[in-house]
């Protein structure tokens, strides 16, 4: 069988609280003003919220502070593991009333797992069938696949400094396929896909490397998508990785990556892309 997901316990935390003990603020006329909640009360809560949840209380919680207590209104926090692993978590207010705000906790897929001798700073994605860990390149960083659109994705790293009408991005995406079933098929549902919500789109050079076991895929894909009242073209570079089921020869893991680009921003990533697919593996490998 493939490798079970080993989600860390705290990645799956996903929880609602009330803090019955926000600040308020009050301006020199005497008025209050926008209640807050503190740096402090962030992390007590939602410390106690993820150790609820998880089983286990993690060695360090970092929130900013204060957040307005609105609807709405959010902050990004870390969670550090005592392994040292940490991971990323949204604190977002659904409501505010006589002094209480109700908070969601959103933990992010992504697991940087602690620095290890002759790894450095890998991360890990363990909502793959096979789940992986690799490295991201200085001037990528990784998002909640929410917080950009893309719900599908098991991953999903921006170049932020190319954000001049489209950020830059890599998406990571898997699922379970037949043994036989070529790579080529995946990668043309993959077209498939993209015309149903794209035009324009056009197949460069396919190249198939690899094993029989384990084989992989790269192609070349040009396209328009509509974007402010205009057609905006991208380029992407798709990458096809099969992982054979030692457990269930009939069965392969594919997992697909997917760095998306405007053709002036392509040059200049691909290589951040080709460094970032050679310390791509399967977790603990």
């Amino acid at each position: 069988m493939f490798r079970p997901a080993r989600m860390a316990a705290l990645v799956s935390a996903c929880a609602a609280l009330t803090l019955g003990a926000c600040t308020a603020t009050v301006t020199s006329s005497g008025e209050p003003a926008e209640p807050t909640l503190t740096k402090h009360e962030l992390e007590e809560r939602s410390t106690e919220a993820l150790t609820e949840m998880a089983g286990q209380r993690p060695a360090s919680v970092e929130c900013p502070g204060p957040l307005a207590a609105k609807q709405g209104e959010s902050a990004r926090c870390d969670l550090t593991a005592e392994d040292g692993g940490s991971v990323g978590f949204t604190v977002t207010v659904t409501s505010y009333d006589k002094g209480k705000a109700k908070l969601d906790i959103q933990v992010d897929d992504e697991v940087k797992a602690a620095p290890t001798e002759g790894k450095g700073n890998m991360s890990t994605v363990s909502t793959l069938p096979v789940p992986i860990e690799f490295s991201l390149p200085d001037g990528w960083r990784s998002v909640p696949p929410k917080e950009v659109n893309a719900e599908g994705a098991a991953f999903v790293a921006v170049h932020p400094a190319s954000s001049k009408g489209f950020t830059a991005n890599i998406t990571i995406t898997g699922d379970v396929r037949s043994a036989d079933e070529p790579l080529t098929r995946a990668a043309d549902q993959a077209l498939d896909d993209l015309r149903a919500g794209a035009s324009d789109v056009e197949l460069g050079k396919r190249n198939e490397v690899g094993t029989d076991d384990n084989p992989g895929l790269t192609q070349a894909v040009r396209l328009s998508i509509p974007y402010e009242g205009k057609q905006l073209y991208l380029v992407q570079l798709q990458a096809f990785i099969g992982m054979a089921d030692t457990g269930d020869p009939s069965r392969r893991a594919v997992t697909q990556v997917v760095l998306s680009a405007l053709p002036e921003q392509f040059d200049q990533l691909v290589g951040d892309f080709q460094d970032f697919l050679s310390t791509v593996r399967p977790e603990g490998a």
